[in-house]
């Protein structure tokens, strides 16, 4: 893993600078790209409010990803989320909980989709 290039994009991403996250992500070779990347690349997506896009990145990566890896479930939940999709955000936020019951995020998300 590039660890300059992560620490670029993470800065990109905290200044709302997702299209430019974006655009450098999709400019990597398929032998530069990660798991961890590619979630990375759907939350920039899920910013840029392009949440089928996200879905579509994330589902690219099914079989790649861990079971438990948090990070790609809430992503999926909080794209799920975005487009209104209540039962998959709550069935994405519940296998964030069965890996962490105090992950506090996929609480919220949950409370969100009770409140819409």
């Amino acid at each position: 893993m590039d660890y300059e290039l992560l620490e670029q994009l993470e800065e990109l991403m905290e200044n709302e600078k997702y299209q430019e996250a974006v655009n450098i992500i999709n400019s990597l070779d398929d032998d530069e790209m990660s798991t961890q990347l590619s979630i990375l690349l759907a939350h920039a997506y899920s910013c840029l409010e392009q949440n089928q896009t996200a879905v579509k990145v994330l589902k690219d990566i099914a079989d790649d990803v861990d079971d438990e890896d948090i990070a790609y479930h809430f992503e999926l939940a909080s794209c799920y989320y975005g487009m209104h999709k209540y039962n998959s955000a709550i069935t994405e936020a519940q296998k964030c909980l069965d890996i962490d019951d105090e992950f506090v995020d996929a609480w919220l998300l949950m409370c969100y989709v009770y409140m819409d």
